[in-house]
């Protein structure tokens, strides 16, 4: 195949398209020329016969054995073929079909591609497919060459399979693949601080990984960085210093402009004396000889305004003396004297303007180096034989280096100064940024040290590796046989198998394959034991235990007892080999029955939570199961007490009752309700008729109480007796109210016709006056007769004679008032009112009550 495309694009992929689509597969030869070739000849003898056909040189770039520098997923395969017809090894013939000595070896039909498997625990059972071999003649042997075989426990690294298949003539082939066991496999990068990263899958499958990194605008990094990230076939990601660490990428800083430097180094041989007027003499040539430069081409970066010329020039000449002439001089090991000669050595420093620099008349571009050396070599501008006699430059000796200036802190990053970063410190000597070393951190840019990490539970604290950035990055120093768990961050014994020499450690180191440890913090391989036979585990105790039922374990396959395939167990503990998981595994919600050596589902109304178990747990009274096989308690169920929203249920006067033979369950209305149990409705409702009430026995069965004169069972009927009774009843009371009427109206009149006469008023053994009472009472006198011991007087409206006035009297008051001289306030009210003692006397006798009158004192009064 001949190609006429640029070699690099073919073979060395750039940057911008690195892991993108685009030529795959393989090619048996590359040409360059830069013309084009003819097609009718050279064309079509290259491609007929590439191996044999004269390489055209007319034109010719690049050669097919040129191709020496690969990259990316490119291979060189050696020797390579092209143009030419090839039997297989033991054929011959035009169309190789004549079998002259089975040479043929085995063809590979598959082989299983590189495994990664991640052991967190360091080692893991690893399993693959084994490779499939075909031969004309017949595969005789396969065999793994390394004793690998599929189930094996392997540890933490990289294993090479291969697999060897012969026929029957000797032929061989081979298939081979690695196996890598890894703590993480290509663990994801957090973008850098202050940039970012690109990245993109590469290898089979896109299970590789390769990033990019770059700083924001402004930003750059104080380090030089790959030009790739890229985590292969390891696991871990390179360039490292340490595999075992985490991967960070370095941090970006805050870049600024740097002050370029031009400095010039050059010789001044001499046979007159070197001293201070000829050091002077030629520092002046120099100064003039920039500063002339300067005003044509203004490169400076500092120029005095007006003159141009140029500021902060740095002009150092010193003298160098030598003892005999210009030729293989040696330099004196004694002081030098006056007589002898010497060399100005001349170190200019010039700070100047990046590249390029304009004429300030023509407009010219051109380089600060190219016009100082045209300065010095072309011009002479530097010669000083006119003041110096006898004392010439030395072209030869000339140095011209651009240099960039930064301020401490900062490094060169051409063109920009850039402080050191967090997690680094600058270090003078070599003026680099170097990284924080453990236990220390620094999270800020431009630092010339490193602050050290606080101490954590009374010990200084600790960092993961070099370029911690912050304090928060220190953590507890662990001790030796124990390890800082980087989820939880605190500090954890290492366990069985395990073991750790350092204090301060964020991983443990593995004993080794059939090895474990008496102790879960052990300090030191020597503590590594050999591990348990068949049949048995290291327990949490440090002790071998035997196997748990459905488990097993061969020594030296498992690390650890391993689970019986699907749907199998063994029928005791401590089994050594998958053959003793021979029982099947009744899973939850089933039982094993033992007669029959087969599982059985639970039947409704039971369940079994847990597996391999022989028999099934029954659900409480009056509960339940939907189905059969319930694996919980919860499948227990009575609807009358879980009721699914939009789901038909009993209604609430029904009861829900299980029916033991068919675990189901019916619903009946309860007693003075009917109904089918869904719906039931009270026999109350509607049952009583003109406004009847209802009521209902302890059985529910219903009764009637009738209003008015309805009757009957449901108050259907009225009665004709309380029409009757009714009639009398209302006759009787009329009868009543009409003598009662005639009554009243006699015993008035009949006070009219016989006035009461007047008795004589009675007086109590205490002298005092008896009450009177006739008519309606008095107020006034109640409210003052408590205060003053009088008894109770009450007035009566007489017609006759128009007396309205209180009718009060008490006679302790009238006898202080008329008899002992002592006259009150209310005696003399008396007074006022009737007159004198005998009128009020008088008048008292003829208002008096006389009480109730018998038969007898009728008759005599009427007498």
């Amino acid at each position: 195949m001949v190609i006429h495309i640029h070699w690099r694009s073919l073979f060395q992929q750039s940057r911008a398209t690195y892991a993108e689509a685009g030529f795959q597969g393989k090619i048996t030869k590359a040409q360059i020329w830069g013309r084009a070739l003819d097609v009718t000849s050279e064309l079509q003898k290259q491609v007929r016969d590439c191996r044999s056909e004269p390489v055209l040189y007319r034109g010719l770039i690049l050669n097919w054995a040129g191709y020496e520098l690969t990259s990316g997923g490119v291979e060189r395969s050696v020797p390579s073929s092209c143009g030419q017809k090839k039997c297989s090894p033991g054929y011959t013939g035009p169309q190789c079909q004549q079998l002259e000595v089975d040479k043929e070896p085995p063809r590979v039909e598959h082989c299983p591609g590189d495994l990664w498997v991640i052991a967190r625990n360091g080692s893991a059972v690893v399993n693959w497919d084994e490779p499939h071999f075909s031969d004309n003649i017949g595969v005789v042997k396969i065999a793994e060459k390394n004793g690998h075989r599929p189930g094996q426990t392997l540890l933490w690294g990289s294993y090479e399979i291969t697999y060897v298949a012969a026929d029957a003539a000797g032929n061989t082939a081979t298939c081979t693949f690695k196996v890598s066991l890894l703590s993480e496999f290509c663990p994801p990068l957090a973008d850098p601080l202050g940039g970012t990263q690109v990245c993109k899958d590469w290898g089979a499958g896109g299970q590789f990984k390769v990033c990019e990194i770059a700083c924001h605008p402004g930003l750059r990094f104080s380090e030089s960085i790959p030009e790739f990230y890229t985590c292969g076939a390891e696991g871990f990601w390179r360039p490292t210093s340490d595999p075992s660490k985490p991967l960070v990428y370095p941090s970006c800083s805050p870049a600024k402009p740097a002050q370029r430097v031009f400095r010039i180094k050059m010789l001044f041989p001499s046979d007159v004396l070197c001293n201070e007027a000829g050091q002077g003499v030629l520092r002046q040539r120099v100064r003039n000889a920039v500063n002339s430069l300067n005003r044509d081409w203004s490169f400076c970066s500092y120029s005095t305004e007006g003159s141009r010329e140029c500021k902060d020039l740095q002009i150092d000449v010193n003298c160098d003396h030598y003892r005999g002439g210009n030729s293989n001089r040696v330099k004196r090991q004694s002081p030098a004297t006056d007589d002898d000669g010497g060399i100005y050595v001349l170190d200019a420093q010039i700070p100047v303007e990046n590249d390029p620099v304009l004429h300030s008349s023509t407009g010219e571009r051109s380089d600060v180096r190219t016009l100082l050396q045209k300065l010095i070599l072309e011009e002479d501008q530097f010669a000083v034989q006119d003041i110096l006699p006898n004392t010439v430059p030395d072209p030869a000796s000339l140095d011209l280096t651009s240099e960039y200036a930064c301020p401490v802190g900062q490094v060169v990053m051409v063109p920009d100064c850039v402080p050191c970063a967090v997690g680094t410190f600058y270090e003078v000597s070599n003026k680099t940024c170097v990284p924080c070393p453990r236990g220390h951190y620094q999270s800020e840019t431009g630092q010339m040290q490193c602050s050290k990490c606080p101490n954590i539970a009374g010990r200084p604290g600790v960092t993961v590796g070099p370029g911690a950035r912050s304090a928060a990055d220190c953590k507890e120093r662990c001790p030796a046989g124990k390890f800082l768990d980087p989820e939880t961050g605190l500090c954890r014994p290492c366990g069985y198998g395990f073991f750790q020499a350092r204090e301060g450690s964020f991983s443990c180191e593995l004993c080794g394959l059939g090895q474990t440890t008496r102790s879960p913090e052990s300090t030191s391989r020597e503590e590594c034991r050999d591990e348990c036979a068949s049949g048995m585990q290291l327990g949490a105790d440090g002790k071998c235990e035997p196997c748990p039922r459905g488990t097993y374990r061969t020594q030296g396959v498992q690390p650890a007892c391993h689970t019986c395939p699907l749907g199998r167990t063994t029928p005791k503990v401590g089994a050594s080999s998958v053959e003793e998981c021979s029982l099947p595994v009744c899973t939850p919600g089933t039982y094993l029955n033992g007669s029959m050596n087969m599982c059985v589902e639970c039947e409704k109304g039971f369940y079994q939570p847990e597996s391999q178990k022989t028999s099934c747990i029954p659900c409480p009274p009056n509960h339940s199961t939907n189905t059969t096989a319930a694996t919980s308690r919860a499948e227990c169920i009575n609807p009358c007490e879980t009721i699914t929203e939009g789901q038909a249920h009993c209604d609430p006067n029904a009861y829900c009752i299980l029916v033991p033979e068919t675990s189901d369950f019916m619903c009946k209305c309860k007693p003075g309700f009917n109904g089918t149990g869904m719906q039931c409705t009270d026999v109350c409702d509607n049952f009583c008729e003109n406004s009847g009430t209802c009521v209902k026995d302890l059985k529910g069965t219903p009764s009637c109480r009738c209003a008015g004169s309805f009757t009957g069972p449901k108050c259907a009927e009225r009665s004709e007796f309380a029409y009757i009774a009714g009639g009398i009843a209302g006759a009787v009371i009329f009868i009543i109210v009409i003598v009662l009427l005639i009554w009243m109206i006699c015993v008035r009149s009949q006070k009219r016709k016989d006035p009461k006469k007047m008795l004589a008023p009675a007086i109590d053994q205490t002298g005092s006056q008896v009450n009177f009472y006739y008519g309606a009472q008095t107020p006034y006198a109640e409210s003052i007769a408590p205060s003053h011991h009088s008894t109770y007087a009450h007035y009566y409206d007489d017609e006759e004679d128009g007396w309205e006035m209180p009718n009060f009297y008490n006679e302790t008051y009238m006898k202080e008032g008329l008899h002992g001289g002592k006259v009150n306030s209310l005696a003399r009210s008396n007074a006022s009112l009737y007159g004198t003692k005998e009128d009020l006397y008088d008048r008292l006798k003829r208002h008096a009550y006389t009480g109730k009158k018998d038969k007898s004192d009728s008759d005599s009064e009427g007498q």
